[in-house]
């Protein structure tokens, strides 16, 4: 497995949130409340992107449909239940730089 850097820890703040992409794979860095999370930059019900979804409560909303994912394991919540989940990274920090290895 190879780390893949994404964004200098000191950087990110409460609400942070922006895709990158690794290997061909989009996937979104989110800091909330203290918790750096990396997730899959599609939402599993109909493959929008996720980039301007809302953050809340430790759950990611699409703003396409509003399914509504865990941000720490990726199963759906209400509704998206029905939909599969959403693909989470483990989260790797090396020398003060976030990233995942893949």
């Amino acid at each position: 497995m190879q780390f893949y850097p994404l964004k200098n820890q000191q950087d990110l703040y409460h609400g942070y949130l922006h895709a990158f992409v690794v290997k061909d794979i989009s996937v979104l860095l989110i800091q909330q409340m203290g918790e750096i999370f990396v997730v899959e930059n599609r939402c599993p019900h109909r493959d929008a992107p996720l980039d301007y979804a809302s953050i809340s409560n430790g759950n990611i909303r699409c703003p396409l449909h509003k399914m509504e994912f865990a941000l720490s394991h990726g199963h759906g919540i209400g509704p998206a239940i029905c939909t599969g989940g959403l693909e989470v990274f483990e989260v790797k920090v090396v020398d003060g730089v976030v990233g995942l290895e893949l």
